[in-house]
């Protein structure tokens, strides 16, 4: 009785009410313990107010008023027991990040210490050759890189600029000195990297390339206007060349492209201007094919217009794919607005690649994709402010994956998306997904989708949720087995922040857990329920 009449009141919190979509309007403000509603979304800043001769467990834990208000300050899933028998569950949502993160806390992925010092072996990876006012990108890699790698450095550019090295690698740019020099400051110890000069005048290429074309090894290219590969024809680019693309210009390939970098002279591929961005390669011949080892891409997406608004990024991507094979071996991606990559039904294969500071590696849609032994961290950067502009490391699209020993760190967004409408078989390996501001592995689908994930020996380290199956098909399975979570806000979540249908099977077999505020979540919020017969653990 007592419950229903302060219901009654609750009427008169009309105005501090306000829509947060369509669907649904959101509380904020003061009420006490009876007033607050079953199975209801509230926004912070809330306080419960006493009742007297109430008893009030909140989360398992008895709560105590101070002056009759108890104020409760971060997001989450609260269950609130009143003398040990009415139950009331609701949510409280932060303001920044609202139902995006419906029940979490509030999560921004915390650093490791880094050194200052290391005696460890030091590998410097750069273009053989500098051009003036050009920025010289150059990778770090610290110790025997590895997923379990521990070597987190402070490093410093010849002008005092601080970059990270991130659990074994760290990629950045900076035009050389007088001398010709990258001087590098790496956790204390000075190293300097001498380079060398183009000689020989630039080679511009034609508009159009109609027959098979080879630019010699340790050649400077301009290009300043869209250029087109004929079909059935191949560009070849040998060691240590420099190709330089005015801002906005985009090569289109109806044939093929053959970048042979090599370990010792690197290809450089980046826009003749360090403050602007040049297109990106628009391959979609029938059967075209690129493929790429030893080589550089920096300063590329520059594009947003409605025709290049590519998937989930909305962006251009350096290299656009339909229905084409793309291969890419020692390839460094860095510093873009936009994405690496946007295969549509197309076979894409990264193998010891890094990706770094771009706004997503990009979004598979059909098709397959291969990647081992790559590092992909920072999207879009390696700030810590918050960003809902999903800044995904990878965004699979109902294709076909393999991905093995490789690391997807530090997004504003997921480590991988698996989502959308389609299909595939997706199997994850031995890779570390870290320092997630959502999901190391977020998985969805619809129905009637076919769609299977295996992941197996993995870590899942310092992510809101480790892996979350969301919205799903009843044809949707998942199996973790002998995986790894730590320092995760949530492990391992069943369920959805968002009210679609949730009808996967998710099963856990060998998970170790430590460290996280809760181990494993069963929560649908379609239904504010779990479902224990579709996630198992054993």
């Amino acid at each position: 009785m007592i419950r229903n009449i302060v219901l009654l009141i609750a009427s008169c919190f009309i105005m501090l009410m306000y829509s947060c979509g369509p669907d649904e309007v959101y509380l904020k403000g003061d009420f006490s313990i009876l007033e607050v509603e079953n199975r209801t979304n509230y926004m912070i800043p809330f306080t419960l107010e006493e009742v007297d001769g109430y008893e009030v467990v909140l989360n398992d834990s008895s709560i105590q008023f101070s002056q009759g208000v108890f104020r409760l300050e971060e997001a989450g899933f609260y269950e609130m027991i009143i003398n040990k028998t009415d139950t009331t569950v609701f949510v409280l949502l932060d303001n920044e990040r609202g139902e995006t993160e419906w029940g979490l806390k509030k999560w921004t992925p915390l650093l490791s210490d880094f050194d200052t010092h290391f005696d460890g072996k030091i590998e410097i990876i750069h273009p053989l050759f500098s051009i003036e006012g050009v920025n010289i990108p150059y990778v770090i890699k610290a110790g025997s890189w590895d997923i379990s790698s521990s070597v987190c450095l402070k490093c410093n550019k010849e002008n005092g600029a601080e970059f990270l090295v991130k659990y074994g690698v760290g990629i950045t740019s900076q035009i050389v000195n007088e001398n010709n020099q990258l001087v590098t400051n790496i956790a204390g110890s000075k190293n300097i990297r001498e380079l060398r000069r183009y000689e020989n005048e630039k080679i511009t290429l034609p508009t159009i390339i109609k027959s098979d074309y080879e630019i010699p090894s340790n050649s400077l290219i301009e290009i300043k206007q869209n250029t087109e590969i004929a079909a059935n024809v191949t560009l070849v680019i040998n060691s240590g060349c420099t190709m330089l693309i005015h801002p906005a210009i985009n090569i289109f390939v109806k044939g093929n492209i053959d970048i042979k970098g090599t370990d010792e002279a690197p290809v450089l591929i980046t826009c003749n201007n360090s403050d602007e961005y040049f297109g990106g390669f628009i391959v979609d011949g029938v059967q075209s094919t690129i493929s790429a080892e030893n080589s550089f891409f920096t300063r590329f997406g520059y594009h947003s217009s409605e025709s290049y608004q590519y998937g989930h990024a909305k962006h251009q991507a350096l290299f656009k794919l339909k229905d084409a094979v793309g291969s890419f071996s020692k390839c460094y991606f860095y510093d873009s607005p936009g994405q690496a990559f946007y295969p549509a039904y197309s076979q894409l294969k990264l193998d010891s690649c890094v990706v770094s500071k771009i706004k997503t590696t990009g979004e598979v849609v059909g098709g397959r994709i291969e990647i081992s032994n790559s590092y992909l961290s920072d999207f879009p950067d390696d700030s810590f402010t918050y960003q809902n502009e999903d800044n995904d490391a990878l965004y699979i699209n109902g294709a076909d994956a393999q991905i093995s020993n490789s690391m997807f760190m530090f997004a504003k967004d997921d480590g991988i998306d698996s989502g959308a409408g389609g299909g595939g078989i997706i199997n994850v390996d031995a890779c570390r997904f870290e320092a997630c501001f959502h999901e190391g592995l977020a998985l969805s689908s619809i129905e009637p989708s076919v769609k299977k994930h295996t992941i197996t020996n993995s870590l899942f380290i310092g992510c809101q949720q480790g892996v979350e199956l969301g919205y799903s098909s009843a044809n949707h399975s998942v199996e973790i087995r002998t995986c790894n979570f730590e320092r995760n806000h949530i492990g391992i979540r069943y369920g959805d922040n968002y009210k679609n249908d949730v009808n996967g099977l998710m099963t856990v077999t060998g998970a170790k857990f430590s460290n996280n505020d809760k181990n494993y979540w069963n929560m649908v919020r379609q239904t504010w329920s779990s479902k224990p017969q579709n996630f198992l653990i054993h």
